[in-house]
């Protein structure tokens, strides 16, 4: 399957990523024809569903800037929704952070449990579960505070926000780059904000749902 066959099935399968914006701003080409031809004319470039693996799609859109001009925007789809953030919160009012050495930027980071989404889940659920295998806790009755995209300039993936109570947690060391698992109270969180410790987009967005909520 070429990547325009799969990005016509893919437009099939999912035609809420391909909303066309009511003030004809940013418009997607669809038109098989078209995409093709321009793929030929255009034979060092690639469009359509260019990468594909079991978390996400890598998409390259071909946009019409109008009187036969186009031009490429790449974006990241996910596989599956129901992606989630956890923000834990201990008996003792602390919240739980993880350190972990991220891929993407090839350094420790600090961060909040977070997951993709799972094939059959809701957002709650794959929540638990996330909860569950990076910090060893549960909540049975989380409450999701809202949801957040982290970049909409790459992606358009909404991840849901929930708030945890735990009663103990642990480090699963490895995991996922997991370096250790601790817990602060919130003046310290508040701290390592200011120091530029918490860089993480996702824990930044769930924090200020929490405080807002």
């Amino acid at each position: 399957m070429t990547s325009i066959e799969r990005y016509q099935r893919l437009i099939a399968e999912r035609p809420e990523e391909f909303i066309q914006s009511d003030k004809g701003l940013i418009r997607i080409v669809t038109d098989t024809d078209v995409l093709q031809q321009w793929q030929n004319e255009h034979p060092d470039k690639v469009i359509g569903v260019v990468y594909e693996s079991k978390y996400h799609l890598m998409v390259v859109d071909l946009i019409d800037a109008g009187g036969c001009n186009y031009y490429t925007y790449e974006r990241i789809l996910e596989q599956n929704p129901g992606a989630a953030v956890i923000l834990p919160i201990t008996d003792d009012g602390k919240i739980v952070l993880l350190k972990q050495f991220r891929h993407a930027m090839r350094e420790e980071q600090l961060a909040l449990p977070r997951g993709f989404g799972t094939k059959k889940m809701t957002a709650e659920e794959n929540a638990r579960k996330e909860a569950g295998e990076e910090i060893g806790a549960d909540d049975e009755s989380p409450v999701e505070l809202g949801t957040v995209v982290a970049n909409s300039g790459l992606s358009g993936v909404r991840v849901k926000v929930f708030l945890f109570r735990v009663h103990d947690y642990r480090t699963v060391y490895g995991k996922e780059g997991i370096v250790e698992c601790d817990a602060y109270t919130e003046e310290e969180f508040k701290n390592l904000i200011k120091e530029g410790r918490i860089t993480d987009g996702f824990t930044l967005s769930a924090w200020s749902l929490y405080v807002n909520r």
